[in-house]
């Protein structure tokens, strides 16, 4: 059934099919009962509006009539308030609100500012230079690889260079260093200086847990010691000078002299006169001049530590540091004193 077939059912030939018309009259009625419905319900509402602004509106509560009037108690007069005497806390002296909490609390001690660090800091550095134990002339020299933050600031900023001094001796194949001074770099400070009081102390990674961690005093470093090998020599050469003495010839002389009515024989025993003698020696005296130097070798220390370059270090500051000392050669103050 489509949009035609239902056409021709309601209009048909220029004209209203009796369906069409029943229909059309049922429309018709709807509408008016609609309309009726609504002028019924706003003649309604209109009149209520008017009723509601009729009304009086009442100004007081109506009192119950079978309720007795009871007498009304006055209110007893406010009494006075007593102030006691108290006793006043004492006030913490006052700082702006852009100070810290910390700093010049002692008056007698060596911080004068709060830009400081406290005993006991780490910093974190790499070393730029090779460290060998036995070679104390040489500087040890780092460069700050971590910043150093203290009460939410940056104290020690990345590239700050640490120099030191290498301690004589080494434990357990561990270099001892003290640093001594601070080199700042960054804008508006640079060559400034800065003396501390730092430990060296070894920073490396677990093998195990792959965690770095700090492991005690001194920087550990490759072992060497010749000194198995001097002691090798050592005694081949006396084996040799041993060696030679049996090659040698010797001659046997016996000397009768006659004392108190007694003859006494005395014998002599001296290296033969001939050529190969000479030359075993001259080699005896040889060998015995290399055992010699060997034996003075042994006679020093010849085990010694190699730190290298670019090894992870840190360093301990065994005192409280005041940034603001900080100075353009106070290297040279330092020595001065």
């Amino acid at each position: 059934m489509n949009l035609r077939v239902t056409k021709e059912k309601f209009y048909c030939n220029g004209k209203l099919t009796a369906m069409g018309w029943t229909v059309l009259a049922v429309f018709i009625v709807l509408y008016m009962g609609l309309k009726h419905l609504t002028r019924v319900r706003r003649e309604n509402y209109a009149a209520a509006s008017t009723n509601m602004q009729s009304m009086p509106i009442p100004t007081s509560r109506p009192s119950a009539t079978n309720s007795p009037n009871l007498p009304e108690t006055p209110l007893p007069p406010p009494s006075t308030p007593v102030f006691l005497p108290t006793k006043t806390a004492p006030t913490a002296p006052s700082r702006q609100y852009n100070q810290p909490s910390f700093g010049n609390l002692n008056s007698s001690g060596k911080i004068l500012s709060n830009d400081f660090l406290p005993k006991g800091t780490i910093l974190y550095a790499t070393l730029t230079s090779d460290i060998v134990s036995n070679n104390q002339v040489s500087p040890a020299t780092a460069t700050i690889i971590h910043p150093s933050i203290f009460a939410h600031k940056v104290r020690i900023p990345v590239g700050t260079q640490a120099t030191g001094r290498i301690a004589p001796g080494n434990l357990r194949g561990r270099v001892f260093v003290t640093w001594d001074t601070l080199i700042f770099y960054e804008e508006g400070r640079q060559g400034w200086e800065l003396p501390i009081k730092g430990i060296g102390m070894t920073y490396e990674e677990n093998p195990h847990s792959k965690r770095w961690f700090i492991n005690g005093a001194g920087l550990k470093g490759f072992l060497y010691d010749d000194s198995t090998a001097t002691a090798f020599k050592l005694a081949t050469a006396k084996a040799m000078q041993d060696f030679v003495k049996t090659l040698q010839t010797y001659i046997t002389t016996q000397n009768n002299t006659v004392s108190a009515g007694s003859v006494v024989t005395t014998t002599t025993t001296m290296l033969d006169s001939t050529l190969q003698n000479s030359g075993l020696a001259a080699a005896q005296a040889f060998m015995d001049v290399i055992a010699s130097r060997y034996s003075a070798t042994l006679q020093q220390q010849n085990s010694y530590v190699l730190v290298p370059t670019a090894r992870f270090c840190a360093i301990f500051l065994d005192e409280a540091v005041d940034l603001t000392a900080a100075a353009p050669g106070r290297s040279i103050q330092t020595s001065n004193r």
